[in-house]
Order: structure tokens, then C-alpha cells, then sequence
């Protein structure tokens, strides 16, 4: 993780003017992880299914989000993410979250798009070996529902043409199919796009209302939640380093994220 940044951003390069401070910072690190190691739980024997917009989908390598929960657990990790899209059911988007979770629970993808990583991830996971291990499920949308304007909330509790029916929806599939899984639901993150989240568009709210709707879906539906808002030490100050263009995290929000999710794992 220090060589990738070194590589890229720079961010640990050593000058005369830092070189002090960067040594203490490093020392301290050293320090700290020798007397308190964190100790991640033990994931050989869980399959673990990531779904959700670009945050998951847009990077494969290992220092995605799902890659990072592999490297530091040892669990099999399935990137079904896909750029751009929401978990409701709107004008732009072809598939909701539901719709996904229908097709890898019941092995059926002719709708999913060959080109995309929700096609190959939700491919491998319908395709794996040893199905009785384990299962846990990341779910992380919010921010193309937002920006979209769909309804965060609906009169119909499971209106998959809304934000929180449609999570609700795939949730309940998912407890349907399978009842000893574990679902971790991600509440949307900090950004600096449309005045910070409080522009409101269109049918929809703030972003802060979407983000209590995960919250309160969460609770209603007895599942795990990270809320990524309030966890993450992003803000105004220094959201350059954890996002790449103030919505997308980095190399060292990727990184951060993927330890708060690793150490949910039962």
C-alpha cells in the first residue's frame, strides 16, 4: 500500500522540509503495530459477494475494495459491481439491485451485459466450486440514485422504483434464498459533488436522506450496516486524500474501506 502511493500520488515522497515528521509518522506506525496489531478474522471458508455502483465495480485489481477484504481475510471474493447504475429501477438504469440478486441466486444472466463486471463476477460466483461454504453480501448504492432523483422512499415498502423498497426487495430475496448469509449494507460516503449532497434532485432528497434510508433499512431488516459517512474520517479538509474527484475513493480510501468490511466478517 506506502510503495503503491509512493508510485502514484507521492504522498510519502521525503524531502528536507518533511523528512522529520515522516520519519516520526512512520516510527509511530511501526509502534503501534507491533503492540496492537489488528487482528482480522479468518475468511477461508466464506464466499463473499460484493454488489453496488462504480464505488465496487469500477476496480478489479488488488487494491479494490473486494480485493482487499481477500488479501486481509483469505475469503473468495465476487466483484458483481456496476459503474453507474442504481439499486432502484429508473429510466437509466437497466438493472436494479434486485433484478441482480434474482439472477445470481437463481443462475440466470441473460440480462446482464457480457462486457461488464457485473456479468464476470456474478459468472464466476453461479460458476464456483464448494457451494456450501459460507456467504456474505456487500451491498453499496446511493450515490446515481441520488444524483438520479429517484424516490428515496415509496407507499409501497418493496417499490423496486424506489431507493429503500429496492434494497428492501433484494434483501428479502436474499433472507428467502439464503437465510444464514450475512448482508452488510454500506451507507454512501462523504463527497464534495452537487453542494456536498445537499442539492436535491428531481423526486429525491439530500444525500443525507438516502443515506438514513440505508440506516433504517438496515435496522428494519436485521442486517449488518457500515455507515461509510460517519466511520470514515473523510471531510471538507482533507477528502483529497481518501477520494480520487471527490466521489470515488483512492488507492487509500479503497484500502481503508476494504478494513472496515473485513472486520465485519463473522
Amino acid at each position: 500500500f506506502l510503495l503503491a502511493n509512493t508510485d502514484t500520488l507521492h504522498t510519502y515522497m521525503l524531502s528536507a522540509m518533511n523528512i522529520e515528521k515522516q520519519f516520526a509518522d512512520m516510527s509511530e506506525l511501526i509502534i503501534r503495530q507491533r503492540t496492537e496489531p489488528i487482528q482480522y478474522p479468518n475468511g477461508t471458508n466464506m464466499d463473499i459477494v460484493f454488489l453496488g455502483d462504480s464505488i465496487i465495480g469500477n476496480h478489479t485489481d488488488s487494491l479494490s475494495i473486494p480485493e482487499v477484504v481477500s488479501a486481509l481475510t483469505g475469503a473468495r471474493v465476487y466483484n458483481c459491481g456496476y459503474g453507474g447504475r442504481s439499486a432502484a429501477l429508473g429510466k437509466n438504469d437497466k438493472l436494479s439491485v434486485s433484478m441482480i440478486v434474482d439472477g445470481l441466486l437463481s443462475g440466470n444472466l441473460t440480462a446482464f451485459p457480457t462486457d461488464e463486471q457485473v456479468y464476470l463476477g456474478s459468472k464466476a460466483f453461479v460458476e464456483r466450486d464448494n457451494k456450501e461454504r459460507e456467504l456474505m453480501f456487500v451491498i453499496h448504492y446511493g450515490f446515481n440514485d441520488y444524483s438520479n432523483g429517484y424516490p428515496v422512499v415509496s407507499a409501497d415498502k418493496f417499490d423496486v422504483y424506489s431507493y429503500s423498497g429496492a434494497l428492501r426487495l433484494a434483501i428479502q430475496n436474499l433472507k428467502n434464498t439464503c437465510p444464514d448469509a450475512t448482508i452488510l449494507l454500506i451507507v454512501p460516503g462523504f463527497i464534495t459533488h452537487f453542494e456536498y449532497g445537499e442539492q436535491v434532485f428531481a423526486q429525491g432528497g439530500k444525500l443525507e436522506d438516502y443515506r438514513e434510508a440505508v440506516r433504517e433499512v438496515a435496522r428494519e431488516m436485521g442486517v449488518e450496516c457500515f455507515d461509510a459517512f460517519q466511520e470514515m474520517p473523510t471531510n471538507k479538509d482533507n477528502w483529497n486524500l481518501y477520494l480520487d474527484d471527490g466521489i470515488h475513493f483512492g488507492e487509500r480510501g479503497r484500502f481503508m474501506i476494504g478494513r472496515y468490511i473485513a472486520l465485519r466478517i463473522p
